[in-house]
């Protein structure tokens, strides 16, 4: 193989483009966040709502946004795939986290199912801030990671309530972990 020589103009270019592969881009992942962050809190207050009024089939909220959210974050992250031209490490580890946080959810969903929301909701807000914390570690975004940390608060707090409030205190974490860190990553990107 014949080696090729670069002129100034070429060689700048080729590190431009090895620094732009190698860059993440925070709009991305900010946009999942904020679809995940405004489809839970809507299930959060329609569910608290639904108590309020003494409506008791509000708990049938969460499998419609749920799979808003299912539908949205795929249908974004297609479109995302289809217009990206490289995939950073930070991408794939942060898609592994994501993907791999479904089964601790799923078993939290069955232990709310089988023995109770109560004992479910301290477990989505950990798995959520656990999430959170990781990725805001690896965008070097602390908003996320202090995010994270308020969803693990909003959890602890939790085990001391087992009414509605769940729903106010799921709500919290959210907005610490999801939605603040998801509006100012949009603003930085």
């Amino acid at each position: 193989m014949k080696d090729k020589i670069f002129n100034e103009k070429e060689a700048v270019a080729v590190i431009q483009q090895m620094v732009t592969a190698g860059r993440h881009n925070l709009k991305q992942d900010a946009v999942h966040f904020l679809i995940w962050g405004w489809v839970i809190l809507a299930g959060c207050l329609v569910h608290y709502l639904s108590f309020l009024l003494q409506f008791h089939q509000g708990v049938y909220i969460w499998p419609v946004v749920i799979t808003i959210g299912i539908i949205s974050s795929f249908y974004t992250g297609w479109q995302q795939g289809k217009y990206s031209r490289s995939t950073s490490y930070v991408d794939k580890i942060n898609r592994y986290l994501w993907l791999g946080s479904l089964a601790p959810f799923i078993i939290a969903s069955g232990i709310g199912l089988m023995y109770g929301w109560i004992y479910a909701y301290p477990m989505f807000a950990t798995i959520l801030g656990w999430g959170s914390f990781i990725s805001g570690g690896l965008l070097k975004f602390k908003p996320l990671v202090w995010g994270g940390v308020a969803a693990w608060i909003s959890g602890v707090l939790m085990l001391v309530f087992t009414g509605p409030e769940l729903l106010l205190l799921m709500s919290v974490a959210i907005l610490f972990s999801y939605l603040i860190p998801g509006h100012m990553m949009m603003k930085q990107a």
